[in-house]
């Protein structure tokens, strides 16, 4: 979704208090957001938590 939309990591790390590191390892699948962040992200980017699974 982020390289869908723009971002960059370093960009997207500073808007949800992730460090560059934990959005690589989320986009990687090597770590898992929250329920709750992943909301949060997905609401930022105009989408549902559902979309996202």
């Amino acid at each position: 979704m982020r390289h869908a939309l723009g971002p960059t990591q370093p960009k997207f790390a500073t808007l949800f208090t992730h460090t560059t590191h934990q959005v690589a390892e989320i986009e990687h699948g090597v770590a898992n957001p929250s329920a709750e962040r992943l909301q949060k992200i997905a609401r930022a980017f105009g989408s549902s938590s559902n979309s996202c699974r």
